[in-house]
């Protein structure tokens, strides 16, 4: 996925998928799950979201503020910094690392949406 692309992304399902995935490290499984389903795992094995048969998440950083807090959260965990600034309709986060060098930035309206976006972006650039 390109840079041009995940600033493009809007919140909803597709965003949901890619947080979980590439920014929380949470693997899909359909083991143990009701037909039609899936969890989402941890390294350690527990369950983090379910999924519906519809491929919706019950777990919604992109729409929801508490999950976008846990992806803010987590990586703090990591040494990283966020700087978010704005308000209701302009919102601008950016991602430092441990040492402080930038990593990342995103705009949006929705505070949770750019939140997704910067931490989507940054790990793009540590994947290179």
């Amino acid at each position: 996925m390109t840079r041009e692309q995940i600033l493009e992304l809007e919140a909803g399902p597709e965003l949901d998928w890619l947080m979980a995935g590439k920014v929380m490290g949470w693997k899909r499984t359909t083991d143990g799950a009701p037909p039609g389903c899936a969890y989402w795992k941890d390294g350690d094995g527990f369950i983090c979201a379910t999924e519906d048969p519809g491929g919706n998440l019950n777990w919604n950083p992109s729409r929801d503020i508490a999950a976008a807090w846990e992806v803010v959260e987590d990586r703090r965990r990591w040494g990283w910094t966020w700087k978010m600034t704005g308000m209701p309709g302009h919102w601008h986060v950016a991602l430092y690392n441990e040492e402080f060098e930038f990593l990342s930035e995103a705009r949006a309206a929705e505070l949770t949406v750019a939140i997704c976006r910067a931490a989507l972006l940054a790990m793009m650039k540590g994947e290179k």
